[in-house]
Protein backbone atom coordinates (compact mmCIF):
# COMPACT_ATOMS: atom_id res chain seq x y z
CA UNK A 1 0.00 0.00 0.00
CA UNK A 2 2.90 1.98 0.96
CA UNK A 3 4.63 1.76 -2.90
CA UNK A 4 1.42 2.53 -4.71
CA UNK A 5 0.89 5.48 -2.63
CA UNK A 6 4.40 7.04 -3.20
CA UNK A 7 4.22 5.66 -6.83
CA UNK A 8 1.22 7.85 -7.41
CA UNK A 9 2.84 11.16 -5.33
CA UNK A 10 5.60 10.80 -7.07
CA UNK A 11 3.55 10.36 -10.62
CA UNK A 12 1.75 13.46 -9.53
CA UNK A 13 4.29 15.48 -8.90
CA UNK A 14 6.30 14.66 -12.00
CA UNK A 15 3.08 15.43 -13.96
CA UNK A 16 2.42 18.97 -12.60
CA UNK A 17 6.06 19.67 -12.67
CA UNK A 18 5.80 18.48 -16.68
CA UNK A 19 2.79 20.43 -17.04
CA UNK A 20 3.05 23.66 -15.39
CA UNK A 21 4.16 25.53 -18.87
CA UNK A 22 2.82 29.69 -19.35
CA UNK A 23 1.58 29.91 -22.26
CA UNK A 24 2.40 33.43 -23.08
CA UNK A 25 6.23 33.13 -22.22
CA UNK A 26 6.78 29.47 -22.39
CA UNK A 27 8.53 29.57 -18.76
CA UNK A 28 7.53 27.69 -16.69
CA UNK A 29 8.73 25.59 -14.01
CA UNK A 30 11.13 23.17 -16.22
CA UNK A 31 10.34 25.07 -19.73
CA UNK A 32 9.68 21.76 -22.01
CA UNK A 33 7.84 23.24 -24.52
CA UNK A 34 9.53 26.42 -26.10
CA UNK A 35 8.77 26.77 -29.56
CA UNK A 36 4.74 26.92 -30.65
CA UNK A 37 3.96 24.30 -33.77
CA UNK A 38 1.85 26.13 -36.07
CA UNK A 39 -0.71 24.13 -37.61
CA UNK A 40 0.15 20.98 -35.22
CA UNK A 41 3.32 20.70 -37.79
CA UNK A 42 6.43 20.65 -36.01
CA UNK A 43 10.03 20.14 -37.12
CA UNK A 44 11.69 16.95 -36.48
CA UNK A 45 14.86 19.55 -34.77
CA UNK A 46 11.94 21.10 -32.24
CA UNK A 47 10.23 16.92 -31.09
CA UNK A 48 13.91 15.97 -30.42
CA UNK A 49 15.02 19.19 -28.79
CA UNK A 50 11.78 18.52 -26.61
CA UNK A 51 12.37 15.07 -25.99
CA UNK A 52 16.39 16.07 -24.85
CA UNK A 53 14.59 18.49 -22.17
CA UNK A 54 12.11 16.16 -21.01
CA UNK A 55 14.34 13.21 -20.05
CA UNK A 56 16.82 16.32 -18.75
CA UNK A 57 14.01 17.10 -16.38
CA UNK A 58 12.96 13.27 -15.80
CA UNK A 59 16.82 12.49 -15.42
CA UNK A 60 17.46 15.67 -12.70
CA UNK A 61 14.64 14.59 -10.73
CA UNK A 62 15.52 11.00 -10.77
CA UNK A 63 18.84 12.46 -9.18
CA UNK A 64 17.19 14.43 -6.40
CA UNK A 65 15.02 10.99 -5.16
CA UNK A 66 18.52 9.38 -4.97
CA UNK A 67 19.94 11.75 -2.79
CA UNK A 68 16.97 11.62 -0.67
CA UNK A 69 16.88 7.70 -0.62
CA UNK A 70 20.61 7.45 0.10
CA UNK A 71 20.02 10.50 3.23
CA UNK A 72 17.17 8.57 4.92
CA UNK A 73 19.68 5.32 4.45
CA UNK A 74 22.01 6.78 6.50
CA UNK A 75 19.54 8.34 8.63
CA UNK A 76 18.21 4.39 9.85
CA UNK A 77 22.35 3.36 9.90
CA UNK A 78 22.85 6.32 12.10
CA UNK A 79 19.63 6.10 14.15
CA UNK A 80 19.43 2.34 14.24
CA UNK A 81 21.48 1.96 17.31
CA UNK A 82 21.09 -1.96 18.17
CA UNK A 83 18.31 -2.62 15.70
CA UNK A 84 19.90 -4.59 12.89
CA UNK A 85 16.69 -4.51 10.77
CA UNK A 86 17.29 -0.70 10.51
CA UNK A 87 20.63 -0.79 9.59
CA UNK A 88 20.85 -3.83 6.98
CA UNK A 89 17.55 -1.55 5.58
CA UNK A 90 19.97 1.75 6.12
CA UNK A 91 22.83 -0.05 4.00
CA UNK A 92 20.44 -1.30 1.37
CA UNK A 93 18.89 2.05 0.73
CA UNK A 94 22.28 3.44 0.67
CA UNK A 95 24.07 1.24 -1.77
CA UNK A 96 21.01 1.17 -3.91
CA UNK A 97 20.40 4.47 -4.33
CA UNK A 98 24.25 5.37 -5.29
CA UNK A 99 23.90 2.38 -7.75
CA UNK A 100 20.60 4.62 -9.10
CA UNK A 101 22.42 7.58 -9.04
CA UNK A 102 25.55 5.84 -11.41
CA UNK A 103 23.10 4.19 -13.89
CA UNK A 104 21.01 8.11 -13.92
CA UNK A 105 24.24 9.30 -14.74
CA UNK A 106 25.12 7.16 -17.49
CA UNK A 107 22.12 7.34 -18.80
CA UNK A 108 22.07 11.23 -19.11
CA UNK A 109 25.84 10.99 -20.66
CA UNK A 110 23.85 8.26 -23.01
CA UNK A 111 21.28 10.02 -24.21
CA UNK A 112 22.56 13.44 -24.73
CA UNK A 113 25.01 11.73 -27.41
CA UNK A 114 22.11 9.97 -29.14
CA UNK A 115 19.78 12.99 -29.08
CA UNK A 116 22.72 15.32 -30.11
CA UNK A 117 23.41 12.44 -32.87
CA UNK A 118 20.05 12.72 -34.34
CA UNK A 119 19.53 16.63 -33.99
CA UNK A 120 21.74 18.11 -36.62
CA UNK A 121 23.21 21.10 -36.98
CA UNK A 122 22.61 23.37 -40.17
CA UNK A 123 24.52 26.11 -40.98
CA UNK A 124 23.72 28.98 -43.22
CA UNK A 125 26.79 31.00 -44.47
Amino acid sequence: MKKIFFTLISLFILIQIVFAQDTNTAQGFIPIVTTECRFGICSFQDFVATLQRTIRAMLILGYWIAVIVALIGAFMVMLGGYNKNWLNSGKKMMIDAVTTYIILLLAGVLFDLLLDFLRPKLYVP
